[in-house]
């Protein structure tokens, strides 16, 4: 995805081109994938905590995990929530991680993120509201660590 773009209502480019205003398919190329491959040691990154505390996600490194990403706006994180919690209820020995990435499809309840701290706030909407089980680690404004994963919706397990 290019670093600057013109959301598709022809708005001015957002401040930071992983955030845009508004979701469309052309932000995406769906031929290719820029992720870790499967057998591929998990990128390392730093989340901050619903709490607000610091992480790196090497901590969970030595256990099995599934990572999540997602948003409040995604349908798709919103129709699995429960099941994802589900499963970690019977995997107790796998640690279930869902990583708040960027709005998927901002606008009409949620516009995009425009600081750390709206982001942090929104996940905790998140969690709230849906009765989140299972960890919640927050990637930056600029999607560093979602971008490590491919920058799409995805689940990764180790």
């Amino acid at each position: 995805m290019a670093e600057s773009r013109t959301d598709p209502t022809g708005d001015e480019p957002t401040s930071q081109g992983y955030n845009y205003r508004h979701f469309s398919p052309e932000y995406y190329d769906f031929r290719s994938f820029d992720g870790p491959e499967p057998g591929d040691e998990a990128p390392n990154f730093e989340a901050v905590t619903l709490e607000g505390e610091t992480v790196e996600f090497s901590d969970f490194r030595g256990s099995w995990f599934v990572l999540e990403t997602g948003s409040i706006t995604c349908p798709i994180t919103d129709s699995k929530v429960h099941v994802m919690d589900e499963l970690q209820k019977q995997f107790e020995d796998v640690v279930f991680i869902l990583l708040y990435t960027r709005e998927a499809h901002p606008g009409e309840h949620f516009e995009a993120h425009d600081s750390l701290e709206a982001k942090l706030e929104r996940a905790r909407t998140f969690a709230a509201e849906y009765d989140v089980e299972r960890t919640v680690l927050v990637d930056d404004v600029e999607g560093t660590a979602h971008r490590k994963y491919g920058g799409c919706r995805t689940r990764y397990t180790s």
